[in-house]
């Protein structure tokens, strides 16, 4: 796997599977293992994570680390799937769309 790093003037475009793969086998992986480490690789220190569907967002990494660590407490499984991506190697750029099931930690200890 090649080290990925933030997108910059005269980057050579990377090839269109390197997208594919930071996003599923790195990010979506780490997240839906509780992987911190991993998913926090995927940003750069000055990162801004928007969570679109509350409009919340989360600029650096220490904000983007607290995020997933409450998201990691609240949930007891988390899933990501059926993925369909848009890359944009030129841009160093990628749009996902997915399917997230995730399974709050109350769930389990009301079904006891």
């Amino acid at each position: 796997m090649s080290d990925w790093s933030e997108g910059g003037f005269g980057q050579a475009p990377l090839p269109y599977p390197f997208y594919i793969d930071i996003v599923t086998k790195r990010y979506f992986d780490g997240v839906d293992n509780k992987n911190l480490d991993k998913v926090l690789n995927c940003f750069t220190p000055d990162a801004v994570l928007t969570e679109v569907t509350s409009n919340t967002v989360h600029e650096g990494r220490e904000a983007i680390r607290a995020m997933f660590v409450k998201l990691f407490a609240d949930f007891e499984q988390i899933w990501h799937g059926n993925f369909v991506h848009t890359a944009d190697p030129e841009t160093n750029a990628i749009c996902s769309q997915f399917t997230v099931l995730i399974t709050p930690q109350w769930q389990r200890s009301a079904a006891l």
